[in-house]
């Protein structure tokens, strides 16, 4: 499954995959921003994950409305050694690339 910033969360009941960094956390949920937006990830009974651990988490998205957007965990993996900055980089490169190749599949359509 594909890394999606959290401001491309524009739909509610479908599966996405974030990563970011926990900037609170409370009894059943976390709050997770990774430079682009805030999702708070609701869990299970047990939080392992301190404040800024950098995490990733795969889930439903509950709510897309507004800034804080709501997303039901199916799993928290920690991203323990990871350089975020590289992995932000990389998540935009992606995009760019995906823009760019529907850029060049409606070229092709327009011309033939």
């Amino acid at each position: 499954m594909k890394i999606t910033r959290i401001v491309n969360i524009k739909e509610s009941g479908v599966n996405i995959c974030i990563a970011g960094v926990v900037i609170h956390s409370a009894e059943n949920f976390l709050v997770v921003e990774d430079g682009s937006g805030k999702a708070k990830v609701y869990f299970g009974d047990v939080n392992p994950f301190d404040l800024s651990s950098v995490i990733l988490v795969t889930g439903n998205v509950l709510s897309a409305e507004g800034e804080l957007k709501e997303i039901q965990a199916n799993a928290i993996a920690e991203l323990s050694g990871i350089d975020l900055r590289l992995l932000r980089r990389a998540i935009e490169l992606e995009e760019e690339l995906e823009r760019l190749e529907g850029m060049l599949e409606r070229g092709m359509r327009d011309a033939s």
